[in-house]
């Protein structure tokens, strides 16, 4: 037993001394994101393409690139043990091996961007400015192209360090800002490796810092237009810290889980408003009310008991539940929206980026035992698509959860005329510390890349809303029930921003880069094979 620790100690050092400028890179990258201060986030990569252009063979280069994500994601993403111990109900050895197979593929994107640039770097011959760019386009691509469950990049955290040069992903897109971080990883590479002298790197890396602050500056002096609104309305938000076997429970039809859940929700909102005032709105999160809203069902008794609380309330609600289709017998995970006299409108919105392994388990579809593995993960149908909701003289831009990550569906909205983006979420599997905390600023981002103020209501926290000009108002704690009335400011029939309008051509913009930077390389090379 004691040599087989000895070995595999050994094998640690030998993987420490063969890959620790990767296993450096995976950690610098993983820390520089949420919820980590980006310390590093201008450097983090700089180690790994140090390693790469020492090692440039293929094979090497892929082998540290998978290490370096690898590392990564198991720093970054380690929630993802949590969540299949807790939403899978698997033993904690399980778990950790679900976040091990995880760890193996989940940001790939990046070895594979360091295989591309060997290739090319093998034939093109490269020279060190030119490897720099070349990285960082590729790097970039593959932020951008490479399918992730969680689709995150390094542009939420200057929302989430406050640095206000974010204040430009109206015309930029919080994609553009991951792309001013991964470029200044290759400014920094390059002056690393070209300029000996120790006065001229500190001089160097000061006009980078300068650059950045001025960014920063001209950032917070933009944002100021955005702090004029014409309206504004009063909402309550209700976080109710349903645990997930309970909400289990009710979803399996148990009379008692359904009656708690209900009775909860209809006790913290009469407590919010008696505490806050009133409201011109009441919304409740993803998932949020224990019973089909569809009018199917209109004559069940949490149905009218609903119907029966609003029209108590004067108030109209906003909750995330179920639509049941008797026609083609399937689920969907929906957003209702209930008049003050309790009617509630049909149809509502029903999500349609459906969260894989978590509301649906991939190929289940053709292969049907697939369901009985985990029998705990939900089998919802997809709705249509974006769509707005017009209710009480506002144009509401609804988001379930997950689909706040993707800003082609929030563009869609907006150009649909939403006024404000309304978004419910349930993160009641992801753990305390890293998960409620990516999603929240991934989600919160969108509202500065449209100017829409945003309303964010969760089961378990962080519950919150952002205005247009990306001032956030109070936040939930986590795991707590707790309600709050938010004054939304913001502006009816507000303009369309750059982004909006023109950031689908974003996506292309790095393609062309990339192929404007491999001319650029060839054009050097001729040259270069003339003068001889």
């Amino acid at each position: 037993m004691t040599s087989r620790i000895v070995q595999f100690c050994h094998k640690l050092r030998l993987l420490w001394l063969q890959q620790h400028l990767p296993i450096i890179s995976g950690i610098l990258v993983a820390t520089s994101y949420i919820p980590s201060y980006p310390v590093a986030v201008f450097w983090s990569f700089v180690p790994l393409w140090l390693h790469w252009l020492k090692n440039p063979e293929p094979r090497q280069v892929f082998i540290s690139g998978w290490i370096s994500q690898f590392f990564l994601t198991l720093v970054g993403f380690h929630w993802v043990a949590h969540t299949a111990h807790e939403f899978g109900h698997l033993p904690w050895p399980v778990s950790v091996l679900v976040l091990l197979g995880f760890c193996c593929f989940a940001n790939l994107h990046i070895a594979l961007s360091g295989l591309v640039w060997s290739f090319i770097n093998k034939r093109l011959h490269l020279n060190i400015l030119q490897s720099a760019t070349v990285l960082a386009n590729l790097t970039l691509l593959g932020e951008v192209y490479f399918p992730k469950i969680f689709p995150w990049h390094h542009g939420y955290v200057w929302l989430w360090a406050g640095w206000e040069g974010y204040q430009f992903a109206d015309i930029i897109g919080l994609q553009g800002l991951s792309a001013i971080c991964i470029f200044a990883n290759a400014l920094v590479l390059w002056i690393w490796l070209t300029k000996k002298n120790i006065r001229t790197r500190i001089t160097a890396f000061a006009a980078i810092l300068a650059l950045l602050i001025s960014f920063n500056i001209l950032g917070s002096q933009y944002g100021k237009k955005w702090k004029v609104f014409d309206s504004e309305i009063k909402i309550l938000a209700v976080q109710a810290n349903i645990g997930n076997l309970m909400k289990y429970f009710a979803e399996q039809g148990s009379f008692k889980a359904t009656q708690t859940i209900a009775e909860k929700y209809f006790a913290l909102t009469r407590k919010g408003l008696s505490e806050y005032g009133p409201a011109d709105f009441i919304v409740w999160p993803e998932t949020a009310y224990p019973e089909y809203l569809s009018p199917d069902f209109r004559k069940t008794l949490y149905h009218v008991r609903l119907g029966s609380f609003i029209s108590e309330l004067g108030i109209p609600l906003i909750t995330g539940g179920y639509r049941h289709d008797l026609g083609n017998r399937k689920t969907y995970n929906s957003i209702f929206f209930v008049e003050k006299d309790g009617t509630i409108l049909d149809p509502p919105y029903s999500k349609s980026i459906l969260l894989a392994f978590g509301e649906y388990f991939p190929g289940a579809q053709y292969l049907p035992f697939l369901k009985e593995i985990v029998p705990t993960i939900s089998d919802f149908a997809r709705g249509p698509g974006p769509k707005v909701q017009h209710f009480n003289d506002l144009t509401f831009g609804p988001q379930i959860c997950y689909e706040s990550l993707y800003p082609d569906f929030s563009r869609t909205l907006v150009q649909d005329g939403a006024d404000i983006f309304l978004n419910v979420t349930n993160d009641s599997w992801f753990g305390s510390l890293f998960e409620p905390f990516q999603h929240l600023y991934m989600t919160l981002g969108r509202a500065i890349e449209f100017r829409r103020p945003l309303i964010r209501s969760t089961n378990t926290g962080v519950t919150t809303a952002i205005l247009a000009d990306g001032t956030i108002l109070e936040q939930s704690p986590l795991h707590k029930e707790w309600t709050h009335i938010f004054s939304l400011k913001y502006r009816k029939n507000a303009e369309q921003t750059v982004f909006s309008r023109f950031g689908m051509l974003l996506d292309y913009f790095f393609v062309v880069l990339l192929v404007l930077t491999l001319l650029w390389v060839k054009c050097n090379r001729r040259g270069r094979h003339s003068n001889r």
